[in-house]
């Protein structure tokens, strides 16, 4: 599988400083906005998916610690179909893991 360059070059930086904005302990749209279309090109027929859709995956992205953006772009580039237990750890409450 492969995960677009958005959110895979963020790496350890975190989506606040991929973007050039939002806050310390948030995360930045650019960034944001490419987990979630990576995160829904796979997932967004799971039954673990919890965004509903891509805004509110965003705006929920926008609000998670670079710890937490960190886990959940991972376990969504290891998610190989929305049957994934992957899934469940990139959606909105983490799944217990992220």
């Amino acid at each position: 599988m492969t995960t677009s360059t958005t959110a895979t070059s963020v790496g350890s930086t975190g989506p606040a400083d991929s973007s050039g904005g939002g806050s310390s302990s948030g995360g930045g749209s650019q960034a944001c906005e490419g987990f979630c279309a990576d995160y829904f090109a796979i997932c967004g027929d799971s039954v673990e998916n919890d965004y509903g859709n891509e805004g509110n995956c965003v705006t929920a992205c926008e609000g998670y610690d670079e710890a937490t953006y960190d886990c959940k772009v991972y376990h969504a580039s290891m998610a190989d179909g929305p049957k994934s237990v992957h899934c469940g750890h990139a959606n909105r409450d983490g799944g217990g893991v992220c």
